[in-house]
């Protein structure tokens, strides 16, 4: 990742979780805002038939940086909130490899994007907003 674009859009906000992706074409994206830019990202991937080649969450010095590996059919990428009575409400950012109807899941505690959960999962159970699906394959049954 081009770390000197990241760190001019990083110097003017310092106490978010960051995003970085960058896909198959080489274009970076960087954004604190989940709701729009994962969205667009999902748009852009669908359109030009790319995926997702590199993906980071950061939270101040924090990086966390999540395995793709090539035979994976999907990435998939939510906000999410567990609570229970009684309890504070924790918020997540749970990110996840899909192979298959597979997802290897794992949720990290926002911010401080510590790995509260890792679990495998079933794609029915993922909300289609969060997923991506590699859009190189696609073009290769075309």
């Amino acid at each position: 990742m081009n770390n000197t674009e990241f760190l001019k859009r990083y110097r003017q906000d310092k106490t978010s979780v960051w995003v970085k992706v960058k896909l198959t074409n080489d274009k970076e994206f960087y954004f604190t805002n989940y709701k729009g830019s994962w969205e667009g990202i999902k748009a852009t991937c669908d359109f030009k038939n790319l995926f997702i080649k590199e993906f980071i969450l950061q939270f101040r010095s924090h990086e966390v940086i999540i395995d793709i590996p090539e035979d994976a059919d999907a990435f998939y990428f939510v906000r999410s909130i567990l609570g229970q009575m009684g309890a504070d409400c924790q918020h997540y950012y749970t990110v996840g490899v899909i192979k298959g109807d597979n997802v290897q899941k794992d949720m990290y505690i926002i911010p401080e994007l510590i790995k509260d959960k890792s679990y495998e999962d079933n794609i029915e159970s993922c909300f289609e907003e969060g997923i991506i699906y590699d859009g190189r394959k696609k073009k290769k049954e075309n």
